[in-house]
């Protein structure tokens, strides 16, 4: 059998950013402040929460900018439209609200760099969603037990499996999307495609892949990936009803 990688000790979240990547944390009411793309496109994520509405205001002095909402992941795309002569004083400002039913101020700052992504944590819901969990013995036995049955096309009980909609997410140069998610009343497993491409050789480990209530991460191939390779990733977590990333 492939390896395991069992997480036994509440993890905390991680964000692996990099220079194209801003990681902002906001409470409700709060100001979302970053930058945005003056060429290319900007992607605005909220961490276990949905886009729902964007008010702008209409006029003044600031760039005028475009906004698509994606409707399978809630996420916001904003592409500039118009802009200042004197660029780098341009900036974009909106309100947005959230499925989750929180309001939040957006200032972005245009500047001169390559197409972004924002990604935003409040810790609110961080602790609504998640509480601390020591794994036992019977929990660990019982996620063993769903990665060798997913691993060899077993037939697990009590398991709805769903194939989501293709969408591509960035988790640093790589990126992945969602294959399929088995889930149970008490249990998730999202097996992932993660693939590269860039034109060298990345490595991927089984710690890039831990957030809040992810209990085990197998990786179901070669952990060094070159241009244009792939691989399978498998997660087992708590069931939050909603996807583990």
């Amino acid at each position: 059998m492939r390896s395991v990688f069992l997480i036994l000790t509440w993890q905390f979240l991680m964000f692996f950013s990099v220079n194209a990547q801003q990681v902002i944390e906001v409470s409700a009411d709060g100001t979302i402040v970053g930058e945005i793309s003056l060429s290319g496109i900007t992607r605005l994520h909220l961490v276990k929460d949905e886009v729902a509405s964007v008010q702008v205001n209409e006029g003044g002095q600031e760039a005028e900018v475009s906004f698509v909402k994606e409707s399978s992941t809630g996420d916001l795309y904003l592409k500039l439209t118009k802009i200042q002569k004197s660029t780098f004083q341009s900036s974009v400002s909106f309100f947005l609200t959230t499925k989750r039913g929180y309001t939040y101020q957006v200032k972005l700052l245009v500047t001169n760099r390559a197409s972004t992504q924002i990604s935003v944590k409040n810790p609110e819901i961080t602790k609504q969603t998640y509480a601390p969990t020591k794994i036992n013995q019977k929990l660990e036995d019982n996620v063993i037990e769903i990665v060798r049955a997913i691993i060899n096309g077993n037939v697990l009980t009590d398991f709805r499996i769903t194939e989501p909609r293709e969408t591509v997410r960035t988790l640093g140069s790589l990126r992945f999307y969602t294959d399929k998610i088995y889930m149970s009343e008490s249990l998730t497993g999202q097996l992932l495609i993660i693939y590269n491409p860039t034109i060298s050789i990345v490595s991927i480990s089984e710690t890039m892949f831990m957030t809040p209530g992810i209990l085990a991460v197998s990786i179901l191939g070669n952990k060094y990936l070159r241009s244009n390779q792939s691989t399978k990733v498998l997660l087992i977590g708590l069931s939050n009803g909603d996807s583990l990333l």
